[in-house]
């Protein structure tokens, strides 16, 4: 029964791995999709004379996805220190 149980949880375990593997996938595409068209209608609109919206929309969301890769990259680092926090001080070996 311990075994059946084992390996029910690390079935389940194994399910929402790779369901965040593909949701992070999805989101990284989308996100990628989106940039690349905002970057295009800013060169679209520098082209019809528009340069400040052009070069407006082309840094806003350069700058866009630079700021939530710092905010991912910030939450990954706080997220590490506090599931190392209560290791801390404890003897090794």
């Amino acid at each position: 029964m311990a075994e059946s149980q084992a390996m029910h949880r690390q079935t389940i375990e194994r399910a929402v791995i790779e369901g965040n593997i593909k949701a992070q996938s999805r989101a990284q595409r989308d996100g990628l999709i989106i940039i690349l068209s905002v970057v295009g209608i800013g060169a679209w609109l520098m082209s019809q004379g528009k340069d400040a919206y052009g070069f407006g929309a082309i840094v806003g969301s350069l700058g866009t996805l630079v700021g939530v890769f710092m905010w991912g990259r910030y939450r990954q680092e706080r997220e590490r220190k506090e599931k190392a926090q209560p290791f801390e001080g404890t003897p090794v070996g």
